[in-house]
Formats: structure tokens, sequence, C-alpha cells
């Protein structure tokens, strides 16, 4: 209470001195601040090294020894600053007492403040912009030696350098505008690195900070005097005076409380009323890691299981901040810094790094309280559950998985495509999915909740006999009952909507681990297709087994066993052919109905062969049996099978057709003899017309007149072009057609012949192209007429040439018949029309008349007759 009490008057005397400076600098007579007052000799010397020298140089000291501790750049920059200030407060003064004393003391007091201010306002930076600390304790120390050497060489430079004249003057008859300058900035970095450490302090509450930054302010306030002084050992200037000293008094306090502070271990076991050696167990002995830290996250200890868990040694902990252990980037560690800073107790879970940057997981608790001297310090107790943790992960990936499951069951549920319901033991309905409400007519389970004896309302049970069943022997009745069963057929019936339908259920009840029953469900199927196609196959059944039975056809199915066949199932017509009764055909195989052995053989043979193919095999057969021979049209299918090793079977069908086989042989003899007719008759028109040939010769032979002899050889050669028909018909296997090719080629040789024209060649083309005796005929009288008058006219003086036939059918309607020559061509009134022989009228009229046809004729090196033929139908 009473160091609340000091704080409280001490942390008002900086606003009073401010304001004691203000009110003499504006309310006081200019005679008065300029009134000297009287100091013995060397007095304000010895004042500045008592209470601003020793303290400033203690605090230099104390820095120096946290710096050898935490490693942290502020420390370093704010024991250099104490430095510079203290050996400057010792030196200055002792100038005023030489020749041109208080401008040397000026220079040297207002340098040597600057460059304190600057140190501590560079400290102030290196804390707000996070400076990483010096780890490496040897470097720490060679860095602490380095930088204090470098103030105090650099203190003696500007004591030196003031006191050969080298600085500008400070201090003449009055202080120089740069001494105002630089004693203002002064005054301004040594107030804001005071409010900085205030701030510190208002956060970690430490009375070392409290009393340094109280401190650092009133001296800044001191150095405002010496600015506003009208005189060096005036008012305003004794009064900064005195407010530096007191500043020096603030600081000997801040490091008296350094000074007094105890050990942790006597501050924790004072705070929990405990004797050192209880809490010393209990901070040794802990399951839980335990760290103490000062407020702004210095640490001062750790426990055994801490450093085993963070990796660390116990001389490294020092050296350690809170944020070391921490795992920055992740945002519940920035919550717990903020909560942390206010003072507020903290619960939670965060990552800690180890030693190695590694993370883990650890659950902690954070609280602050003070020491006796009110340091704020942090304790906090953290336990590693990485295993706890990993259980959560697998308990929420199972957890995951098991809602999918879920999901897949509930997909299932929804997608099957027979019904599911499920019934409580009380027989209520729990769930009913969507196929079983399509079989019972329902759109949704809103209409059919309830409980089973309220589902007689509208829903009625029968068995196949048509008996209405109650609602304990309805299937899910049997399954509340403890009845597990499949296959339960039975018809439904909906009264409010008249529905009906026929349907099959598996059901059971499910019973816990204690044998009480948890639910029963069943399983339906609607059957009610499936019945009616099993209605109508064993309508079609009876149908095709009656007409089997009855049929006049032979028919049977076989089963073919390695060198045999067995009649399974033969009908009546089947047995009726081997004489026995159909029970005693039906098992016996083809050799022991007494077929012939070369029978079996083909018929294995053929069901063999049947059994590799796809498709049935229909072939005629001739049977020999009993001394007699059947023909019969034979139809042999392969019968696939379920099992595998069964023998293969066959359904065979067999017509007699013995007597319309009987009837063909007579229908084909009878047909022969026609045909000999035929080619008879061919042969003896063939003949007439060789006698008639040979009577136009024979009076040829007997006229004198050449027109007449010309008459009768075109006469011959007409009838010739007929008898050659005749005469190839005769010779031919078709007695109704001629091919084109063999008679064309016939009859040019024989015009040759006959006009004895040796040096004209006739190239025939007909394709194979095959004419009825109809067309044939007027072809040929064609060709005659239109190579006779080639040979007699196209080639006049034995000249040689080249005449070509070519037949060819042009598409399905029609052939085409062209007739060249390469000889001196038609005469103008022939190709004209103006005149036109006997011949050329004949081949017009049979071509358009007899033939249907059309007929052109052109003159390009020579002549070309073209005929167009219809086929004909």
């Amino acid at each position: 209470m009473e160091k609340k009490l000091s704080e409280k008057i001490a942390i008002f005397t900086a606003p009073a001195i401010l304001m004691i400076i203000l009110g003499a600098h504006f309310f006081l007579p200019a005679n008065v601040l300029e009134r000297k007052v009287y100091a013995p000799t060397y007095v304000l010397a010895v004042l500045n090294i008592v209470f601003l020298g020793f303290t400033s140089l203690l605090i230099s000291y104390i820095a120096a020894r946290s710096y050898i501790r935490s490693g942290a750049l502020s420390i370093l920059l704010l024991g250099s600053g104490a430095l510079m200030f203290g050996a400057a407060s010792i030196t200055s003064e002792w100038f005023l007492y030489v020749g041109g004393g208080v401008n040397i003391a000026d220079t040297i007091d207002v340098s040597s403040a600057l460059l304190t201010g600057g140190f501590y306002f560079a400290a102030t930076l290196s804390v707000l912009v996070d400076w990483p600390r010096e780890m490496d304790a040897f470097r720490r120390q060679k860095k602490l030696r380095i930088c204090y050497a470098s103030v105090v060489l650099l203190e003696a430079l500007i004591v030196l350098a003031a006191f050969q004249g080298m600085f500008p003057t400070f201090y003449m008859n009055g202080p120089s505008v740069l001494r105002q300058m630089l004693a203002g900035a002064s005054s301004a970095l040594l107030f804001i690195a005071g409010l900085h450490i205030l701030l510190f302090y208002i956060v970690n509450r430490t009375d070392f900070l409290f009393w340094y930054a109280l401190a650092l302010m009133i001296i800044a306030q001191g150095f405002l005097c010496a600015i506003l002084q009208r005189s060096d050992l005036g008012l305003i200037g004794w009064t900064g005076r005195l407010a530096q000293y007191l500043g020096g008094l603030y600081l000997l306090v801040a490091a008296s409380v350094v000074v007094r502070q105890r050990p942790l271990e006597h501050v924790l076991a004072e705070l929990l009323n405990k004797p050192r050696a209880l809490y010393a167990s209990v901070f040794e002995n802990s399951m839980e890691g335990i760290v103490l830290s000062l407020a702004r996250g210095t640490l001062l200890a750790a426990n055994p299981q801490a450093l085993s868990m963070l990796g660390y040694a116990p001389h490294e902990v020092p050296h350690l901040n809170l944020k070391d252990l921490l795992k920055s980037e992740d945002p519940d560690v920035s919550a717990f810094l903020r909560a942390r800073a206010r003072g507020n107790r903290f619960r939670g879970e965060l990552p800690m790094v180890r030693k190695d940057g590694s993370s883990f997981p650890v659950e902690i608790t954070s609280s602050t309280f003070e020491d006796h001297q009110g340091t704020l310090m942090k304790a906090i107790l953290f336990r590693d559950i990485t295993l706890r943790k990993q259980s959560q992960q697998a308990l929420r990936q199972a957890y995951a998985q098991n809602e999918r499951n879920l999901a897949q069951l509930r997909a299932i549920f929804n997608q099957m495509t027979d019904g599911l319901v499920t019934f409580d033991p009380d027989g209520n309905l729990s769930q009913i999915n969507q196929a079983a409400l399509n079989i019972y007519g329902f759109e949704s389970d809103d209409g059919i909740k309830g409980h089973l004896n309220q589902m007689t309302e509208f829903l009625e049970i029968f068995d196949l006999d048509g008996n209405k069943l109650p609602p304990d022997q309805w299937p899910i009745g049997r399954a509340l009952r403890g009845e597990t069963f499949t296959s339960v057929e039975v018809h439904g019936r909906r009264r409010d909507i008249d529905k009906t339908w026929i349907a099959s259920y598996g059901g059971t009840p499910v019973y816990d681990s204690d044998g009480k029953m948890l639910l029963a469900q069943v399983c339906v199927r609607d059957i009610t297709d499936q019945k009616r196609m099993q209605a109508a196959l064993r309508e079609t059944q009876a149908r095709l087994m009656g007409f089997f039975k009855a049929s006049s056809v032979y028919m049977a199915v076989l089963e073919l066993t390695e060198d045999d066949f067995i009649y399974l199932m033969p009908n009546q017509k089947a047995a009726d052919f081997f004489k026995l009764p159909l029970e005693r055909v039906t098992g016996m195989t083809g050799r022991q109905l007494g077929l012939p052995e070369e029978v079996v053989s083909e018929g294995v043979q053929i069901l063999r062969q049947c059994e590799k193919s796809a498709d049935p095999i229909t072939f005629e057969y001739i049977l020999p049996y009993e001394d007699a021979e059947y023909c019969f049209l034979v139809t042999v299918s392969h019968i696939p099978l379920q099992n595998f090793d069964a023998h293969p079977r066959f359904a065979v069908t067999a017509f007699d057709i013995t007597p319309r086989r009987q009837a063909e042989e007579q229908i084909k003899q009878s047909l022969k003899e026609k045909e000999t007719l035929l080619q008879e008759i061919h042969h003896r028109v063939k003949n007439n017309m060789q006698v008639i040939i040979s009577l136009l010769n024979l009076q040829s032979s007997t006229v004198q007149d050449e027109k007449v002899k010309s008459l009768l050889k075109e006469s011959s050669s007409r009838v010739n072009a007929m008898a050659l028909i005749h005469n190839y018909l005769y010779q031919s296997a078709s007695l109704s057609e001629i091919d084109l090719n063999q008679y064309f080629e016939s009859l040019a040789g024989s015009l040759i012949s006959m006009y004895k024209a040796s040096r004209v060649s006739i190239e025939v083309s007909a394709d194979h192209i095959k004419l009825s005796m109809d067309q044939a005929i007027p072809c040929g009288l064609i060709i005659n007429e239109l190579i006779s008058n080639a040979l007699k006219h196209a080639f006049p003086g034995n000249k040689a040439g080249r005449i070509t036939i070519e037949a060819r059918q042009v598409d399905k309607d029609h052939y085409l018949l062209n007739i060249s020559d390469n000889g001196v061509g038609l005469p103008d009134a022939v190709y004209h029309g103006k005149m036109e022989s006997l011949g050329l009228k004949l081949v017009r009229g049979l071509a358009e008349n007899q033939l249907g046809g059309r007929m052109s004729v052109t003159r390009d090196q020579g002549t070309h007759f073209t005929i167009e033929i219809p086929v004909e139908m």
C-alpha cells in the first residue's frame, strides 16, 4: 500500500515541475529570473556526480547484465544512453571553474544529452520493429564491450573537442541558437523515451520501468529549463538542475528495485504461501509444462517437463522470449498474445514450437500475478495434446466415414427397387422407402404413418387362396412376433383407391446384444406382373404342348450322348412312326428303336454340327427303315441349357416329304420326255430348213439372171439364220434361251463362207446375253441382213475390212445392239431415206415392229447401226 502511495506521489512530480517551470517563465518578472543564486565552488560538479553520474552509471551496469542475459538490442541501447549521460554528468560541470567554462560545460552537456536521447529513441524503435535478439552468448559479450567502449571513447572525444574549441559556440553572454535547438532536441528525445518506457510499465507493471520512465521525463524537463533560463544560475536554471537531481534520485530508486529483487522461487513460494521446498517439488515434478516469464515475455524459468517437451536446456531459457515458443503465424497465437498484453487470463489450444522448429499442439493456461515489489509476471502451464488431437482426428475421420456410410445407406434405402418397411417393437411404422410407397400407392409417407392396427382402415391383405388375413398374420405382424421368413406371397388391396397387387415378402426382427428387439423389418417386392407373365406362360406352354402332341409333324427333343441320341420327349406322331406306344419311345436311344447304324452315326454328327452353330440347320434326309425309304425335311436347333455339365439337347422337327418327292420324280420324268420331244422337233425343223436352203441353192444354180441369183442367195441366208437357232436349241441343254455370243459367231462364220469374203474380219462381243427364241430369231435376221449388206457393198474390189457386232445390257430394261463396219458407208440416197432396199425395210420392220425397239444409223468412217431392244419380262 505504501508502495502504491509513493508511486502516486512521484508521478505527480513531473507535471508539478513542468507547471513551476512554465509559471516562472511566463509570470515572474525578468529581473527576478535574471538574478543569480549563489552556489559554492564545486557544489554543482559534486551534485551532478552524486545525482546524475553515479545513478546513470549504475543503470548502465544493470542494463549490461540484463543484455548479457537476454540479448535484446533495446537493453543495450538503453545502457549505452545511460553510460553516455552518466559520463557527461561527471565531467561537464568541472569546466565551469576554468576559463570559458560555461561554453565548454554546455557543449558537453547538450551534445551528450542529444546522443543519450538518440540512444533511448533508437531503443524505442528496436522494440517497435521487434528487432531479433542476439542468441549467441559470446557474441553478446563482445557486442557489449564494443558498444560501451565506443560510448566512453565518444564521450572523451566530445570533452576533448569542446575543450579545444572545435565545436561551435554554445554559450557566450547567453545561449546560442544552436545550443537551444540541440537542448530542445535532447529534451524531446528523452521525454519520448520516457513515455515509451512508461507504456512498457503499463503493460508489464514492473517498478523498475515506472521509476526509470519518470526519471527520464523529469531529466527532459531539466533540459527544458536550460532552454528557458535567463541566467545559468538563475531561478529557472536552478529549477532545472533540481529537476535533473530529482530525476537522478528516481534513477537511484529504479536501480534499488533491481538490486532488491529476490530470486524467483522466493517470490513464488511467498505467493503460494508454501515453503520453498514444496514449491520446488511442485515445479520440478509437475506432469505439465510450466514456464514463468516477465510480463514483456522474457522467460525466467521452465520446469523439466516443459524443457523435455520443448527440447531446450535450462541455461538456454533466460535467453528466450515467449514468442520464441509459439507459432506466430497461427491466428490463435495472436489472440493469446492480445489477451496476455491486456493482462487477461487465457485458456485454450495453441501450437507451440520446439527448438528443432517442429510444432505440436498444446492445451495452455496463462495467468498474471505480481511479486512483492509489484512486478507483473506470467505463469504458463501447458500439456502436449498431440495424442488427443490424433484421437480427435481419428474420431472425426471415423465420424465422417460413418456419415458417408449413412449417406450411402440412405441413398440405397431410397433407391432400392424393392420396398423396405420397418416398425418399432410396439408396432408403429418408423421408416418406409419410396419403392414400398409406390407398391402401396402412396406418394409420401404422410398417409401411412401410425400403428399397424390402424392400417386396416385402408389396407387389406389376403393369402393366395383369397382368405383375408388379420394384422398379426400380415408379413410385418409375423416379423413383430419374432418370425424370420422369405418368399411369403400375398395379395394386397387398397380399399380407398381399389388398387390391388401381388407381393412377395421377406421379414426378420432385429435384436440388440441383450436380445431386446430393436425393430422389425420386411422387404416387399411387387410380383403382380411376374404372376401375370407366369400365368400367360403356363397358358402358352399348355397350348404349345397341345400343338406338340396333336401335330402331324414328327417332333422330338433329343439328348446327345457320346455316340447316340435319346428321345427325351417325342410327340405322338414320332411314336407312331416307330409303331410303339409314346411311353416306350420316351427315353429310348436311336439304336434301341432300330435305326440303322449309319443313320445313328450321321445323326450324331449332324447334332454336333448344330451344337457349334447359333442358327437352326434344315436339310433333307432319306431314312431307310424296315425295308422302306422315307424322305424327311428335317430342322434341328440347339436348346441352350443353364447346367453346362448336362448333355446337349436339340429340338427336331421332321416333315415326311416322301409323297412329294415321289411326285417330283414323276414330274422330272415327264419333263425329261417333253425336252426330248422338243429337241426332236427343233432337229426336224432345222432339217426341213436345210432342205429349203438346198432347194434355193439348187434353184439358184439353174438361173442365169444375176439379180434373181442374188435374191435366191439372200433368201437362203435368211433361212439359214433361222435354221441356226433351231440347231442351237437342239444341241443346247436349255430349250428356251439362246446365247447371243455363240449364235452371232456361228451366223457370222456362215455368212463369211457364203460371200467368200476372206479379207473381212467379224468381231463379236455379246456379254453372254441370253434371249428367248421369240427375240433371238428377229435379232438373227437383223444381223443376217446387215452383215450380208456390208459384205456385198461396204468393201468393193475385195477390199479388206472389219465388221463389229456388239450386244450389251445398258440397264435393267434395255439391251443395245451395235453393228458397224469401216467400209465405204451408205449411199446418200439410202442414208437420207430417199431410197431403201428390201433388206433395210426388213431390218427396220423387225427392230421396231417385232422387237418393239428403236433403230438409228450414222455414217462416221463407215456405217453404224444402233438398235435399242427392250428386255422381255
